[in-house]
């Protein structure tokens, strides 16, 4: 039987379970600095400071966080006071969050409180990225780099 197989009594299920999650700060431990991580992270104790994950970040029930928050996908069950940064952001029954959001996604659920203001952005497609640099088949090739300066 391994340690994090099994659910708490009473917790909610989460889009990563307790065995795909590779860092995780418990209940009762209070974490002071930054953290930045590459795996799945749970947040169940009170970190000051900021994160940033590449994966996903669930901060629980009891869990605290005063600082900045980036991940690719948070999930808020606990508390959050500061700037959240996410391309899909949860907020669950019961949590709190206060500070700014950046997302491309949003859910907050009935008794999920949200106070701060909300930035919302489509996630751009790659062509789109490349539409941006202007289109050089408006000019011919010989246009290119010959146009008249006036003076």
């Amino acid at each position: 039987m391994k340690m994090f197989d099994k659910k708490k009594r009473g917790s909610k299920p989460d889009s990563v379970t307790y065995s795909e999650v590779t860092t995780l700060i418990g209940e009762e431990c209070l974490f002071e600095g930054n953290i930045t991580t590459s795996a799945s992270t749970r947040i169940d104790g009170k970190l000051k400071g900021n994160i940033t994950g590449q994966s996903s970040l669930i901060i629980g029930e009891n869990g605290v966080v005063i600082g900045e928050v980036r991940s690719d996908e948070a999930t808020v069950y606990g508390k959050v006071e500061g700037i959240v940064e996410s391309s899909r952001l949860e907020i669950k029954k019961g949590a709190d969050v206060s500070g700014d959001i950046f997302a491309h996604t949003l859910t907050v659920e009935d008794g999920g409180l949200l106070n701060g203001r909300c930035t919302m952005e489509k996630e751009k497609p790659v062509t789109d990225n490349i539409a941006d640099f202007g289109s050089a088949s408006d000019k011919s090739r010989d246009d290119i780099g010959h146009e008249e300066i006036n003076s």
